[in-house]
């Protein structure tokens, strides 16, 4: 399913649905109450949320922290030299430019496979201008979800991904055989993996498990969500990351129950 007109599409097969921002900021392109989200992505399994958008937090009692929850970081997508997708005046707290021109590329849903790619721009106005692609491939055979970040530009930079968690219910562990396996099925996933993938969900019965491809390091850090508004509750992200000179592409899968 696609809503262009809200700038979300969502993926949906084999217990799990994958919703993702690709869209205008709105309002004119003011983007009042708009997010620096553009290709970030949430994923429920069976009703669950397992990778979370933040939210919001709060409004104007504390704009340090309204701040932070809009920004790139704060959202499952990619930032390129510690730089915001598009300017976040820190004074102007219902005000985000349309500067990143979020879009769809292909959108194929199918009986097996759904697949998604979506692009921005907020990155074209570096000194080293850079493209960011990203694509999602849906493979209700596998139940996998696998994620290619595309980087088209010059210049070397600092890339740096996060998977936003609801909980801290998430630990470092080697795949088994079988997820591996599962894993290297997945269309246009990378030939090897990091050893340590990130487990999540309680250690007892875990829900899924994200491997990476050799090189981008995965590691988990403290953060915070936003379940909602006005309640903000410890969590943990998934930090990934590399310096490269563009072309390059970035891959990543995540294998459920």
């Amino acid at each position: 399913m696609s809503y262009p007109a809200g700038g979300f599409h969502v993926l949906r097969g084999a217990g799990a649905v994958v919703t993702v921002s690709a869209g205008a900021q709105g309002q004119g392109g003011v983007g009042g109450h708009s997010h620096n989200d553009k290709l970030s992505f949430e994923l429920h399994l069976r009703g669950r949320p397992v990778i979370v958008d933040p939210g919001t937090g709060t409004y104007t009692r504390e704009p340090a922290m309204r701040n932070a929850f809009r920004s790139t970081a704060a959202h499952n997508t990619l930032e390129v030299d510690g730089v915001e997708q598009a300017p976040v005046d820190p004074g102007r707290l219902f005000a985000l430019p349309e500067a990143a021109r979020a879009r769809v590329q292909i959108f194929q849903p199918g009986a097996e496979l759904d697949r998604l790619t979506v692009r921005h721009d907020g990155y074209r106005a570096l000194s080293s201008p850079v493209g960011v692609e990203r694509t999602f491939v849906l493979d209700k055979r596998e139940r996998a979800l696998g994620v290619t970040d595309a980087l088209v530009g010059v210049g070397l930079h600092d890339v740096k991904g996060r998977i936003h968690l609801p909980d801290r219910e998430a630990r470092m562990k080697a795949p088994t055989p079988e997820q591996l396996a599962r894993a290297l099925r997945v269309p246009e996933a990378p030939k090897g993996f990091e050893a340590m993938g990130v487990e999540l969900g309680p250690a007892e019965a875990p829900e899924a498990l994200v491997l990476f491809a050799a090189g981008l390091e995965p590691r988990l850090e403290p953060s915070r969500y936003s379940p909602g508004y006005g309640l903000v509750v410890p969590s943990q992200v998934v930090v990934f990351g590399v310096r490269v000179s563009p072309p390059v592409w970035l891959r990543w899968v995540v294998v459920f129950s």
